[in-house]
């Protein structure tokens, strides 16, 4: 049975891609991974959405489906489907970087393991108090995947990295946010109550988080995070939320939103 990967446009030009599925889990799988690609293409070839967000339901994803992933690496006739599903992860990862509005992730719950390099593709990821990242690959012999050995350490420093990727430590929203990972969300509790807030503007520099743009992504009004997130008050992170508590040690000189 496929999962939910659903794609809701909005008031303001707000779209919401929702995972969802009926043990809550929201798995991810070749069908869901491929369904996503599909669903971001269309995100990047409309002109009227103006900025993208993703989401699950209780929880936001709890990665990949082992279970059908290891049927495929063990299946002489999958040709090639599990190696396949990797490549296609990756695939996702870069159409949601490329885009060229504001992105943001806004993870509930559990976010583990290739669900976490989904989410950390977008500009913005946002925890809140139900907020529980693992990194669980090792406990099966593998390596943190989808990039996570990339953008932990540039986000959180080698050795926290190390320490998540290696021990499969749980992560709490709060750890997220005060490690560098995450942004708090309304309704974070004491979150970000000590962080000065930063109101981010039409041509002020900086991304959070230790992204990067490539050059002429998000210029002008389609690059305007306040107008890209106008909308969201729908779902908890309008105008007074996000924007308005983006901390200074996330912001980087000369790159522009």
């Amino acid at each position: 049975m496929v999962n939910r990967v659903e794609l809701e446009i909005g008031g303001g030009g707000v779209a919401v891609i929702r995972l969802g599925s009926p043990d809550g889990m929201n798995s991810l799988g070749i069908a869901e991974i491929a369904r996503l690609i599909e669903i971001v293409d269309r995100v990047a070839g409309d002109d009227a959405i103006r900025a993208l967000v993703l989401s699950g339901e209780e929880n936001f994803s709890a990665g990949t489906d082992f279970q059908q992933s290891m049927l495929h690496r063990l299946d002489p006739e999958a040709g090639g489907l599990a190696y396949r599903f990797l490549t296609d992860q990756k695939t996702v990862c870069d159409r949601i970087r490329g885009l060229r509005i504001p992105t943001l992730s806004l993870v509930r719950g559990l976010c583990a393991g290739s669900a976490l390099g989904i989410a950390a593709a977008a500009d913005f990821l946002i925890t809140d108090t139900t907020t529980r990242i693992r990194l669980p690959e090792v406990k099966v012999g593998l390596i943190p995947g989808n990039g996570a050995t990339w953008f932990l350490p540039r986000r959180m420093g080698p050795a926290v990295a190390k320490y998540y990727g290696l021990t499969a430590a749980p992560m709490s929203g709060k750890q997220a946010v005060a490690l560098g990972l995450a942004l708090p969300g309304r309704g974070s509790g004491a979150f970000g109550k000590d962080r000065p807030p930063l109101r981010v503007r039409e041509g002020q520099s900086g991304l959070p988080g230790g992204h990067f743009r490539r050059p002429g992504a998000g210029r002008g009004a389609r690059g305007s995070l306040r107008a890209g997130i106008t909308g969201l008050d729908a779902i908890g992170l309008g105008p007074g939320g996000v924007a308005d508590r983006v901390p200074h040690r996330h912001v980087r000189p000369g790159r522009s939103l």
